[in-house]
């Protein structure tokens, strides 16, 4: 049975600490080739941090990853539902944000991973070709002669191209991504709910004690709202408890933050400290709950507000009243 080859980045020393070095690890574990047989769903890999492992593999080891556990953060019935019945996460912003990952770190694997859609709409005319039966069949008949690659169309390859090149422009953005490992695979076990965990991190830099992740955006000014909306401070935590799991010792996360559209706008720079650490708060908290609801097997859903209020900046004749305490008393603003 045909092997991929991947190896486990790192080895212990005599000091407890992990150092930046490669060794061998396709003896501990092994994944099935392209033999045509199906990967097993629940594929267990121990504890360790591995470079080389496929993303359709890396999905398949039975693990909980930041992804998954997010819809904690809604509540143990959301995350529990969602445990037991999958969600589709493909979006378009999703599939180029995979797109730009493979461009900028793994620029080599791009012919293998992706194909260009030939323009099918052309000579179909009409106001929305790609609408059509006739577009639809051409397109279907051209993915299923090839179905291990992603079709991506002529606009997403040179939007593309525009981000790369964003990237490679900018000192701070083209060194965050120098130095390193991409696409590292880490599996761990969880101190707290003794759960195997996983993540896999953009780039890994050992020598500086810092993780580094990709993002693509529609603004960059505007990232610090895409932290708390998307909960990227939860992810970096959720990354770097990882790293220190398996003694590693990583304290900063660093974004690349490039826009999809042209002028591909970029900002590169490390997490603030407090965002961070509000960011490992919610994610220690909500391990805690989790390791709550296993013990009980009990997964509650929403708390019943006191009343259903709508923001303050909405109301329009009634002017919301802010609660403050001066001395021990209560005064309404």
């Amino acid at each position: 049975m045909p092997t991929s080859e991947y190896e486990q980045f790192g080895v212990s020393t005599s000091s407890g600490k992990q150092e930046p070095s490669v060794t061998n690890a396709k003896n501990e574990v092994s994944f099935v080739g392209a033999d045509g047989l199906e990967f097993a769903d629940d594929l267990t890999v121990p504890a360790g941090i591995y470079v080389g492992v496929p993303f359709d593999q890396y999905r398949r080891i039975n693990a909980l990853n930041n992804s998954r556990f997010s819809d904690f953060v809604q509540s143990p019935r959301h995350y529990e539902h969602y445990r037991k019945n999958p969600k589709n996460l493909e979006t378009a912003a999703l599939t180029f944000g995979s797109l730009a990952h493979c461009g900028v770190l793994e620029p080599a694997r791009l012919l293998e991973l992706y194909v260009i859609l030939p323009d099918f709409a052309e000579g179909i005319g009409g106001a929305r070709p790609t609408a059509t039966k006739e577009y639809k069949a051409k397109k279907a008949a051209f993915e299923s002669k090839h179905t291990d690659k992603t079709a991506i169309t002529d606009d997403q390859y040179q939007k593309l191209l525009g981000v790369v090149e964003a990237v490679d422009e900018d000192k701070r953005a083209r060194e965050a991504f120098q130095g390193g490992r991409a696409e590292v695979t880490m599996v761990w076990v969880d101190d707290i709910t003794g759960k195997l965990c996983k993540a896999r991190p953009d780039y890994m830099r050992p020598g500086e004690g810092m993780l580094c992740d990709l993002k693509t955006t529609r603004d960059a000014r505007e990232f610090g709202r895409s932290i708390a909306k998307y909960g990227y401070d939860r992810q970096a935590a959720w990354y770097l408890r990882g790293a220190r799991a398996l003694n590693y010792d990583m304290g900063r996360f660093f974004f690349v933050v490039v826009e999809s559209d042209a002028p591909h706008g970029v900002l590169a720079a490390p997490l603030d400290a407090d965002t961070l650490e509000d960011g490992r708060l919610q994610i220690e908290a909500d391990l805690r709950r989790l390791a709550e609801c296993e013990a009980t097997g009990k997964w509650p859903g929403y708390v019943h507000p006191e009343t259903f209020k709508k923001p303050s900046y909405a109301m329009k004749w009634v002017k919301s009243k802010r609660r403050v305490y001066m001395g021990g008393q209560e005064i309404q603003l």
